[in-house]
């Protein structure tokens, strides 16, 4: 095996197409980088992160290495000698997807490389270091090295589609529809398939685990540090409440939040409140008549409770109460879950509305 991937690497690496291939697929992101550095200011943490994921954009040309480096034995005939040589197709096709994943890997490297050393002393010269934009060291080096994976990854995805279709051309065509229309418009209607997408794999995913204020596509969202007991993390740790802006709707989830809140912390998470998600069940978090007492300082239209107790939920029933508790604290009579809460605007209420979901998973099934 050790002979036949180092002989689908030689064909690799001795023809022009790699080569050509692998120089675009590094070039391009790195005049895209250079044109967006000399002609716009990056001053955003969003902008910062959007200048460093140029570098998946490598993944694209390696799709199409792939499908050349496959179907091209097809149009060419060689893979009538490969075979010849080497009758198991399995042990070829795996071959050759290791290494084209290789060159995808070095190209994805060399890609990343070029990007990181020209944007972080350009935006230096700028006055703006990477890590006062809020993209710290460790973002860096993971959307350098998931762009990289993605790379060698997309190079394995092309050999194996190339190895399907067989004509080249069409098989080229197929995969630059699929990458640029299909995979788009699925990523957009499927809920939840964005992230796993050609797309997604090359993106940069936005996580935010601290307190502070972030804005990500156009989304505000303000992270406040309060703590998962009552002894200011002694026991369990820090929690962070987010509050998250879309459009004209303001929500805020408490997390595993495990005390009451103080004035500091109220004023951070902010007034009009449209939708609080809040524990309700006690054990390690807040219990109901805490629950209460916080959904009276911020005043939400709605409250959704969460970590309450469950059938099914064995781990947690033992410490956990039932919701029932919390909505007599509120004085609500219909606990009727719903499947879903669905808004597109703030929502028009003369009091807070307590609106108890379906649950999920193994409580779902158990309740069925």
């Amino acid at each position: 095996m050790t002979r036949l991937i180092g002989s689908e690497f030689l064909k690799l690496r001795t023809t022009r197409t790699f080569w050509w291939l692998s120089l675009v697929a590094v070039a391009l992101p790195v005049v895209i980088t250079v044109i967006t550095l000399a002609t716009s200011h990056t001053t955003s943490n969003n902008d910062a992160r959007a200048l460093l994921s140029n570098i998946g954009i490598a993944g694209l040309f390696m799709i199409i290495l792939g499908v050349v480096g496959a179907a091209g034995e097809y149009r060419h005939g060689t893979i009538t000698s490969t075979f010849l040589v080497a009758p198991d197709r399995r042990r070829v096709l795996v071959a050759k997807g290791i290494a084209h994943g290789l060159g995808g890997l070095l190209t994805g490297a060399v890609t990343a490389a070029l990007v990181i050393a020209i944007s972080i002393p350009w935006l230096s010269a700028q006055g703006h270091a990477v890590g006062t934009l809020g993209v710290p060291t460790g973002d860096v080096v993971a959307i350098a090295a998931g762009s990289t994976v993605y790379a060698g990854l997309a190079a394995v995805f092309g050999v194996g589609f190339g190895s399907l279709v067989t004509n080249q051309v069409a098989a080229v065509v197929m995969v630059l529809v699929l990458v640029s229309v299909i995979d788009p418009v699925v990523a957009g209607l499927v809920n939840g398939y964005g992230r796993f997408s050609l797309q997604g794999l090359a993106g940069d995913p936005h996580v935010v685990t601290g307190a502070g204020e972030f804005e990500i596509k156009g989304v505000a969202m303000n992270g406040t540090q309060t703590y998962h007991d009552a002894k200011k993390g002694a026991e369990r740790g820090k929690n962070f409440v987010f509050t998250v802006e879309i459009d004209d709707l303001r929500c805020c989830h408490l997390g595993h939040l495990g005390h009451g809140l103080s004035e500091d912390q109220l004023d951070s998470i902010g007034s009009k409140i449209d939708i609080l998600f809040v524990p309700v069940g006690g054990g390690s978090h807040i219990n109901s008549a805490q629950a209460t007492e916080i959904v009276n300082q911020i005043e939400p239209k709605m409250v959704v409770p969460i970590s309450y107790k469950l059938p099914g939920l064995t781990l947690l029933a033992q410490n956990l109460d039932g919701v029932e508790k919390f909505a007599k604290e509120m004085g609500a009579t219909d606990l009727t879950p719903q499947p879903k809460l669905q808004l597109t605007v703030s929502p028009t209420v003369d009091e807070t509305k307590l609106v108890i979901l379906e649950p999920r998973g193994a409580a779902a099934t158990a309740v069925d």
